[in-house]
């Protein structure tokens, strides 16, 4: 990678955006609007209670991308796939985080490949409980696309360093 391929940019970027908008829309029936990437640490982020992350793995480079979600969009997410209410949010419910991000990923791993990226398989993680944060490993900034829903916010972040 060149120095200018080496940093994120809306290449790498839109097909995990497009991904997300497309997976919590068909999967999930949550419409949401992609708000302003801002860098990670720049800016407060609202409180998230569960998150999907994913290790990103390429030739070319390596890095993480994760799922984030607000409370009520979680479980607003949820209702809409199973069809029924629900208060909390158990162990099973916090899987789906994973589910989005495993479609979200699907489909940016198909679009980046055809562009020569190579991206490899991977199984994500999810993390349940109060304030959700991860640090990312990576040397480079960590971009985090805020997707808005009228039941609350879902941050895509995205990191990747070189190999």
């Amino acid at each position: 990678m060149d120095q200018n391929q080496s940093q994120l940019n809306l290449e790498f970027i839109n097909p995990f955006i497009i991904g997300a908008v497309d997976a919590l829309q068909v999967q999930a029936g949550l419409r949401v609007e992609g708000g302003k990437p801002f860098i990670k640490g720049k800016k407060s982020q609202p409180q998230f209670v569960v998150a999907g992350v994913l290790g990103i793995v390429s030739n070319e480079f390596k890095g993480a991308i994760g799922l984030f979600f607000e409370k009520q969009a979680f479980i607003k997410m949820i209702e809409n796939m199973l069809g029924e209410s629900i208060e909390t949010i158990s162990d099973e419910y916090a899987d789906a985080a994973a589910e989005i991000l495993n479609i979200t990923y699907g489909s940016a791993k198909t679009k980046l490949n055809a562009m020569g990226h190579d991206l490899k398989r991977a199984l994500p993680t999810v993390m349940k409980g109060s304030d959700l944060s991860v640090h990312h490993s990576s040397h480079a900034p960590t971009i985090v696309i805020p997707l808005l829903s009228e039941f609350g916010q879902i941050h895509i972040e995205i990191s990747v360093d070189p190999s």
